[in-house]
């Protein structure tokens, strides 16, 4: 006679293959099981976390993709966190790029912003109960004393900072102060009010 726990272990098996359906990978393998199985056998929903940096005026057909999936687990039950990269728009991350971005006026990210969650709303459901968007700079924004000590202790120059498109370049303070702000998202994503 099959018991609870196999109904649960079962029902999230079959969620998490329908959730990761079309998606190139689903890492770590089995992860989003687990994660489906504890969700339940807690009885809440997961949280499942996008962030979007509004460095242009509308969001582009890859965001598309990535919002129906987000929608797909709204529809399964699940709370969606759009966090709205305002804070690292205004450091102008060089991320992946042989040239940084161009900065940006405050006005300008928050129109972008605005047009970005307006955009994302066209696909999310944005029922409070199923969505929540929060903006990085409520974690990101510091004195200068505290982001030089975040710097001072966390920031690295990796290769991946000297290279870009295969050819050297030299590492200005816009890239050690992405980095910086990177690992700080990292840490403001994570915290409890923002998990599990």
């Amino acid at each position: 006679m099959p018991n609870a726990d196999d109904g649960a272990a079962e029902a999230a098996a079959e969620l998490s293959s329908r959730l990761a359906s079309g998606a190139v990978d689903s890492l770590p393998e089995g992860g989003l099981e687990q994660k489906l199985l504890s969700a339940r056998r807690e009885g809440r929903p997961l949280r499942v976390k996008l962030g979007i940096d509004p460095t242009a005026p509308d969001i582009h057909l890859g965001h598309a993709v990535v919002l129906g999936k987000l929608r797909e687990f709204q529809d399964a039950g699940h709370r969606v966190v759009l966090i709205v990269g305002d804070y690292t728009a205004r450091v102008g991350d060089p991320s992946g790029r042989s040239e940084q971005r161009p900065m940006l006026s405050e006005a300008e990210i928050d129109a972008n912003a605005a047009t970005f969650q307006e955009q994302a709303l066209k696909i999310l459901d944005g029922d409070p109960a199923r969505l929540e968007v929060r903006r990085n700079s409520e974690w990101l924004d510091m004195p200068m004393d505290q982001l030089f000590a975040l710097a001072r202790t966390t920031t690295r120059c990796s290769p991946s900072l000297l290279r870009s498109h295969g050819r050297c370049r030299g590492v200005g303070t816009a890239d050690l102060t992405a980095s910086t702000a990177k690992q700080r998202n990292f840490a403001g994503r994570n915290r409890p009010w923002l998990s599990p």
